[in-house]
């Protein structure tokens, strides 16, 4: 048996079983999205935003690019992704370096492998900082197990009596970071070996694969698909949807509501994962629906708009401050719109003629001849109406009303 690392450990403390089950690697675009975010942040320890935005695949640059990255810590005594690896038995921990991609080497059944997105090492004790760029409900940091096990290894691998954690949460649109603090001292890490070491004993028993607790932290565990609790939940959805609901309000008293509405979010979770698992089916098989519909990809198209050519062709037919208003770090066709919609009001206060939907067909026809628009494809999953045969006579367009054709 091996350990979970530390970013899965947190899970194991509440579910044993998630740690001992089958476990099934799945990756999806967020994922993709929060590891080039995560490197992004982590490049920039060592050289410029502009160098650091060079590394990163373009599908995640306009989101890298977002960040305030003037609020990131930075110095001499700060480390990007550093590897650790925790001993429970001998309470010692080794350093594996830095950004070793995940790459521990062979570990000992009592070793928890990590790598931690930032350590601050000081005179007065350590700080253990963990980027985290989703949007999904995160554990505040004086409880958040991936913390405390990293506090913990850093304080045995410096000899440190205080560390401090510490969560933050970068923004995508350049606002303030959000923070999640926290603060553990000689006590606090000595309790925490503690109950790692009584999280090994729970993990090494013979029953441990049935020691199953469903929650929020389901949605993203590797051993979903292996997981009793889950599989029959997803076979009753599927057998008897109208009882698992039924299941639900039955509980909705004083005394059991908050037993509802945990249940409730253990439904979520497992709709959540069998979606995924439906759309990455669908992806590959296009699947056909009653009525001559189909659930599968459709390539949708999308102008982007360049920030620069929006700034002059404006400033050019309205003036800078019309050209200012549609452009911040970036730009689109509703902050034109909006733009020239002001313009348009600000013309007929002076008793001009105009028309402000006019004014902006000029405006994106001056700003396409600048070479301003560039037309982004994606392929997003969707239900459609599969095309009819060649040739066939649609005699009243309710036919196909509600789909595409």
């Amino acid at each position: 048996m091996s350990l979970p690392s530390g970013s899965h450990i947190h899970r194991a403390m509440l579910c044993p079983a998630s740690a001992v089950l089958p476990q099934t690697a799945s990756a999806s675009e967020a994922s993709e999205k929060g590891r080039a975010l995560h490197a992004y942040l982590a490049d920039l320890q060592s050289m410029s935003p502009e160098e650091a935005l060079d590394r990163v695949p373009g599908e995640h640059r306009d989101a890298c690019e977002a960040l305030d990255v003037s609020q990131l810590p930075t110095g001499a005594d700060w480390r990007p992704e550093v590897a650790l690896v925790y001993d429970i038995a001998t309470d010692t921990t080794r350093h594996l370096g830095y950004n070793v991609g995940r790459q521990y080497g062979k570990l000992k059944p009592t070793e928890i492998p990590m790598s931690l997105d930032l350590v601050g090492l000081f005179p007065e004790g350590g700080f253990v900082a963990d980027f985290k760029t989703g949007h999904g409900k995160v554990t505040a940091a004086p409880f958040n197990w991936q913390l405390r096990v990293g506090a913990l290894a850093v304080s045995r691998w410096k000899g440190l009596e205080r560390v401090r954690v510490a969560l933050l949460f970068p923004r995508e649109d350049g606002g303030e970071w959000g923070c999640s603090p926290g603060e553990f001292d000689g006590f606090d890490l000595y309790e925490m070996q503690g109950e790692l070491r009584g999280l090994l004993g729970r993990l090494s028993a013979p029953d441990a694969a049935s020691k199953v607790c469903v929650g929020d932290h389901c949605r993203y565990c590797p051993a979903f698909t292996a997981c009793p609790a889950q599989t029959a939940m997803v076979r009753r959805m599927a057998g008897e949807p109208e009882a698992v609901g039924e299941d639900i309000r039955e509980l909705l008293t004083p005394e059991t509501a908050a037993k509802a509405y945990e249940r409730l979010r253990a439904v979520r979770a497992v709709i959540g994962r069998v979606e995924a698992a439906l759309y990455a089916y669908a992806s590959q098989a296009p699947i056909q629906l009653p009525e001559g519909r189909v659930f599968g990809p459709v390539e949708v198209s999308k102008e982007k708009l360049n920030a620069d050519v929006v700034r002059k062709v404006l400033a050019g037919i309205h003036g800078p401050e019309v050209a200012e208003s549609a452009c911040e770090r970036s730009t689109s066709k509703a902050a034109v719109g909006r733009a020239i919609k002001a313009a348009a009001k600000a013309l007929k206060e002076r008793g001009e003629k105009v028309s402000a939907a006019a004014l902006e067909r000029e405006a994106m026809a001056a700003i396409r001849a600048e070479g301003g628009v560039e037309t982004v494809t994606r392929t997003e999953m969707r239900e459609t109406r599969a095309a009819l045969p060649e040739g066939t006579p649609i005699k009243d367009k309710e036919e196909v009303r509600g789909g595409d054709v």
